[in-house]
Protein backbone atom coordinates (compact mmCIF):
# COMPACT_ATOMS: atom_id res chain seq x y z
CA UNK A 1 0.00 0.00 0.00
CA UNK A 2 1.27 3.71 -0.78
CA UNK A 3 2.24 5.55 2.01
CA UNK A 4 -0.49 8.19 2.96
CA UNK A 5 -0.05 12.34 2.19
CA UNK A 6 -2.03 13.29 4.80
CA UNK A 7 -2.31 12.03 8.64
CA UNK A 8 -4.53 13.11 10.86
CA UNK A 9 -4.82 15.60 13.30
CA UNK A 10 -3.27 14.89 16.84
CA UNK A 11 -6.48 17.01 18.13
CA UNK A 12 -9.33 17.39 16.49
CA UNK A 13 -11.14 16.67 12.35
CA UNK A 14 -8.63 17.04 9.71
CA UNK A 15 -5.67 16.25 7.91
CA UNK A 16 -2.15 17.89 8.22
CA UNK A 17 0.95 16.86 5.62
CA UNK A 18 2.85 13.61 6.35
CA UNK A 19 4.97 13.18 3.14
CA UNK A 20 7.00 15.70 0.94
CA UNK A 21 4.09 15.17 -1.79
CA UNK A 22 1.28 16.80 0.79
CA UNK A 23 3.77 19.37 1.48
CA UNK A 24 3.93 20.71 -2.36
CA UNK A 25 -0.01 19.69 -2.49
CA UNK A 26 -0.53 21.95 0.23
CA UNK A 27 2.08 25.18 -0.70
CA UNK A 28 0.42 24.73 -4.30
CA UNK A 29 -3.01 26.02 -3.05
CA UNK A 30 -1.52 28.41 -1.61
CA UNK A 31 0.03 29.76 -4.94
CA UNK A 32 -3.20 28.83 -6.58
CA UNK A 33 -4.66 31.21 -3.81
CA UNK A 34 -2.44 34.08 -4.13
CA UNK A 35 -3.08 33.96 -8.14
CA UNK A 36 -6.60 34.02 -7.41
CA UNK A 37 -6.54 37.18 -5.68
CA UNK A 38 -4.38 38.94 -8.02
CA UNK A 39 -6.61 37.37 -11.48
CA UNK A 40 -9.56 38.55 -9.65
CA UNK A 41 -8.65 42.07 -8.93
CA UNK A 42 -7.25 42.90 -13.02
CA UNK A 43 -10.28 40.94 -13.98
CA UNK A 44 -13.11 42.66 -11.85
CA UNK A 45 -14.47 46.25 -11.73
CA UNK A 46 -15.72 46.48 -8.11
CA UNK A 47 -14.82 45.56 -5.07
CA UNK A 48 -18.16 43.25 -4.75
CA UNK A 49 -17.62 41.29 -7.63
CA UNK A 50 -13.63 41.02 -6.45
CA UNK A 51 -15.24 39.84 -3.11
CA UNK A 52 -17.69 37.46 -4.37
CA UNK A 53 -15.58 36.38 -7.19
CA UNK A 54 -13.04 35.10 -4.72
CA UNK A 55 -14.76 34.02 -2.31
CA UNK A 56 -16.70 31.46 -4.66
CA UNK A 57 -13.21 30.51 -6.65
CA UNK A 58 -11.23 29.94 -2.61
CA UNK A 59 -14.30 27.94 -2.36
CA UNK A 60 -14.05 25.59 -5.28
CA UNK A 61 -10.28 25.62 -4.63
CA UNK A 62 -10.79 24.58 -1.31
CA UNK A 63 -13.05 21.64 -1.98
CA UNK A 64 -10.98 20.57 -4.06
CA UNK A 65 -7.74 20.36 -1.41
CA UNK A 66 -10.09 18.53 0.71
CA UNK A 67 -10.72 15.80 -2.06
CA UNK A 68 -7.18 15.61 -2.21
CA UNK A 69 -6.90 15.31 1.26
CA UNK A 70 -9.64 12.53 1.53
CA UNK A 71 -8.26 10.64 -1.43
CA UNK A 72 -4.71 10.37 -0.13
CA UNK A 73 -4.98 10.49 2.74
CA UNK A 74 -6.05 8.42 6.24
CA UNK A 75 -9.61 8.28 7.09
CA UNK A 76 -10.59 11.57 8.64
CA UNK A 77 -12.02 10.79 12.48
CA UNK A 78 -12.19 13.11 15.43
CA UNK A 79 -9.21 12.96 18.03
CA UNK A 80 -8.32 14.00 21.35
CA UNK A 81 -4.86 13.54 21.41
CA UNK A 82 -2.66 10.66 21.33
CA UNK A 83 -4.46 7.45 23.37
CA UNK A 84 -1.42 6.24 24.91
CA UNK A 85 -1.11 9.65 26.76
CA UNK A 86 -4.44 9.42 27.80
CA UNK A 87 -4.28 5.93 29.32
CA UNK A 88 -1.14 7.17 31.55
CA UNK A 89 -3.03 9.69 33.43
Amino acid sequence: MAEKWFKNKKYGYGWTPATKEGWIVLAVFFVVIAITGFVCAVITDSEMTFTILFCILVLIETFILLIVARVKGEEAEFRWGDKKEITKK
